[in-house]
């Protein structure tokens, strides 16, 4: 729990700062651990300071156990500001209990705990009080929105097919209306296939040696795509 000392010299922990500002004229409030210093409701942002197990534990300070810790706290601490926030807009009875809830720091934060420490701390017996209680604050302090999800990352383009020289030959002889003679269809395939061709052997031989055997024949220099 955050504790700041008013200008006034009032000592106070967090959640009774907003209700010191309703009646006192000095704003400005220091943190008792850290010292730092806060005009207004700039305090609010102070949640987690330098905690005691923090000054006395030194290199043995368990840093991660303290953060388990101080997320609970400040959950605690951010409801009993909401709770208190709730009194601006409250009237009558109702307006009396909210007074009287900011003397606590320990308010449960879920429905039925609630019920059970309003009446022992309140002494409010009537469940239809308690109820329009509970429906003040969920009123004033509505439920957080929830964080949203996020966004898919996008998935990386896929690799463009890699063209193989049979591939290449049936789209040159698809160009040429299905067929062409052996060497002008090497000649073009070789043309349009420099990066397929790199590497050692002859490139007229290669591209002979790529061209599937039932496109030849033994009656005619033509290659014809079946």
């Amino acid at each position: 729990m955050v504790y700041f000392e008013c200008s006034c010299g009032e000592s106070l922990k967090k959640p009774k700062v907003a209700k010191h500002m309703m009646y006192c004229r000095h704003h400005y409030f220091t943190c008792i651990d850290c010292m730092q210093v806060f005009q207004g409701e700039e305090y609010k942002c102070h949640t987690v300071c330098m905690s005691e197990a923090q000054k006395v534990q030194g290199k043995l300070f368990d840093a991660a156990a303290e953060q388990s810790k101080n997320k609970g706290a400040k959950k605690q601490d951010d409801w009993v500001v909401r709770v208190h926030a709730a009194t601006k807009s409250a009237t009558g009875q109702m307006k009396e209990y909210f007074i009287k809830l900011q003397n606590y720091t320990n308010i449960p934060r879920k429905k039925k705990p609630f019920s059970n420490f309003v009446a022992n701390s309140l002494r409010m017996w009537n469940p239809k009080q308690v109820e329009e209680l509970w429906a003040a604050i969920e009123a004033a302090c509505p439920a957080p929105a929830p964080t949203p999800a996020p966004a898919a990352t996008p998935a990386a383009p896929a690799e463009p097919k890699k063209r193989t020289l049979e591939s290449i030959i049936d789209e040159v002889l698809d160009a040429a209306g299905g067929q062409m003679k052996w060497r002008k269809l090497a000649s073009s395939v070789q043309e349009q296939a420099p990066k397929e061709l790199l590497g050692e052997g002859d490139a007229e031989d290669r591209i002979v040696a790529a061209i599937p055997t039932n496109y030849t024949n033994d009656a005619d220099a033509f290659v014809r795509k079946c």
